[in-house]
Formats: C-alpha cells, structure tokens, sequence
C-alpha cells in the first residue's frame, strides 16, 4: 500500500508515574488557532450558512476553490488536507460551543464552477457532534480537526462540503465577498437547506482555511529515520513513524525479535501517516524495527533506514 506521512499537532505528556513519557494525540485546541492557508477576502456580512443554529437551517454548503486561490501554497506535491477553519463573525463570542451532527467532505474535481452538488468526496469528519474548545470572539479562527485527513492535489480545483443536518449549536461565520481569484468568474458556492436537494449556486465566498502537508517530493534518495520511544513499559502500546515524510513513496515496516539475526514484515496496520502502534512483553524484553521508503515513480529511490531498537523499561519506571 502506498503511504503520505504527516505529524498531526502532537503534545507530549507525562503518562507514568515514574516519568516515562508517551505521545498524546490530543490536539491543542484551547488557545486562538491560525490555519496554515487562508482564503481571505472582502468578506464584510455574517452568515449562519453552513453551521446553522435555532431557527437557522439544517443547511448543505460546497465551497469550490481553484488553484491559485491560496497564494502562499506552494507546493505543487499531493499531500493531505488535516485540518479546515472558517472565521468567526462579529458579535459572536463564546468561551467554547457546540455543534451537532456535522459532517464534513473533501476532495480535487475537475469542474471550475458549480453548478450543484459535487459527488465523490471523502468523508473526512463525522456526521458526529463537535465540540471547539476555543474561546471565540468575532473575528476568531475556528478549527475543525479531521478524524479523516483527506489526500488532495493542490494543483486540481478543490471542494470541501459542509453539511449540518440538526440546527442546536452552531456559529455565524463571515461571508459575502467576491473571489480571491480575479480571474475566477464561477459560482463558487452552493448551498440548500437539505443535505442531498438540489443546491442554488453562486458568486460568493467565506473566510476560510485549512492545515496541509504535502511531504518531501520523492525525486532523490529519500532519507529518514525512525521516531518514537525506546523504553516502554510491558504491554502499553507505542507509536513508531518516519521522522520525514515523502510524497507518492511505498512504506515498508520490518521487525525482529532476535536482535537482528532474521526479520519479518510487521503485520499491523500501518497508518495513514505510515505510523505503526505495537507493544512489548516482559518476556520478549526487546524489539528492531526498521523501515523502508521507496519512491513510486523510481522505484531505485530506495532507503532503509537505522534500526531503531525498543526494550521494557527498568521495573521502578513502570511501577510505583
């Protein structure tokens, strides 16, 4: 299978009482929050489209956004979109709020204006309930973490598709402004108040943003190592990944229990970042892992890293 790697925003935190630390996945969501890329513009109204609240809604919303449209993303690699943001509107604030059933979409199409309802996205959050930790106060970012970062090419138009089928909770955010792009004369957004009618479309566009990796291209010897801990206590589950990451590149974990002397191919699943979770027992004592990258379009570009060897930890770390 065939890999992208990415760290998501990961917060190390003491989970031993003896000091042995693990990695936290839990996203720092409690301060204001920025997206990587932003679609800004003249955007001066507020609108409760998509995230619909009381007498608001339900509502369906697909943004289109071309190439271009985020000036500062450069990369032209394939990568994945982990993250949007939309914009708080003025005089909204709240210390944290709430939003149910919502569900999000994304995926490249090649139409350059909408003229209804895209098919064919990923699903990348929900339907579920969200909750945003951050105090907002008009003008603030939002930040929607995806439980399913979704693979996209920048180089391709792109939707992302909101759909909020309950109206308790929910947020104005700002909208109402013309296109970045001038040369862009598309509807770019369409919108119903039903998830799957038919949608009414138009010239006009939100704030909006999104967190995106796209990975080292994969045109020399890639080059990484392996990341994560080396003494775990026995059977608590650890996370190892590549510390570099490569665009359209094949990821093959191994493993020996014998101290190098034979190896097989780890036989877990391999994220969507090509991390792998295992654990050790007091009677296997230790663990190799090594990894192998080989690019897809030269499969020459081949690179293996050092072994990275994890073993169970001294007793007092583990046990108090």
């Amino acid at each position: 299978m065939k890999y992208i790697s990415t760290f998501f925003k990961i917060t190390i935190v003491a989970v031993l009482c003896c000091s042995i630390s693990m990695l936290d996945m839990q996203s720092a969501n409690a301060q204001t929050v920025t997206p990587q890329y932003s679609y800004t513009n003249n955007a001066t109204g507020g609108n409760y489209i998509p995230f619909g609240s009381g007498t608001w809604g339900p509502y369906r919303s697909q943004f289109l956004y071309l190439p271009g449209d985020f000036p500062t993303l450069t990369s032209t690699n394939p990568g994945f979109i982990t993250s949007i943001y939309f914009k708080c509107y003025t005089g909204f604030s709240s210390a944290s709020f709430s939003m149910s059933d919502l569900e999000v979409r994304i995926g490249n199409t090649t139409q350059t204006a909408l003229t209804g309802y895209v098919s064919g996205l990923t699903t990348a959050y929900g339907p579920a309930n969200y909750t945003c930790a951050t105090s907002l106060s008009g003008g603030n970012w939002f930040e929607i973490p995806l439980t399913t970062p979704v693979y996209v090419d920048p180089t391709q138009p792109l939707v992302v598709d909101i759909i909020k089928t309950n109206t308790s909770g929910g947020v104005p955010v700002f909208a109402g402004g013309t296109p970045v792009n001038t040369s862009y004369t598309g509807n770019t957004h369409a919108y119903s108040s039903t998830s799957s009618g038919g949608a009414s479309t138009r010239r006009y566009s939100y704030q909006f943003g999104f967190d995106f990796f796209g990975g080292f291209p994969c045109t020399d010897t890639p080059k990484t190592s392996i990341d994560g801990l080396h003494y775990v206590c026995p059977k608590k589950k650890y996370v190892l990944r590549p510390d570099s990451f490569y665009a359209k590149a094949t990821y093959k974990w191994e493993v020996s229990l014998n101290n190098g002397l034979s190896w097989s191919l780890f036989t877990g699943p391999v994220g969507l970042y090509a991390d792998i979770t295992d654990s050790l027992t007091q009677q296997q004592g230790m663990k190799l892992y090594k990894l192998t990258v080989t690019c897809d379009d030269d499969p020459d570009l081949t690179w293996t890293t050092p072994i990275h060897k994890v073993e169970i930890a001294p007793f007092y770390y583990c046990y108090c």
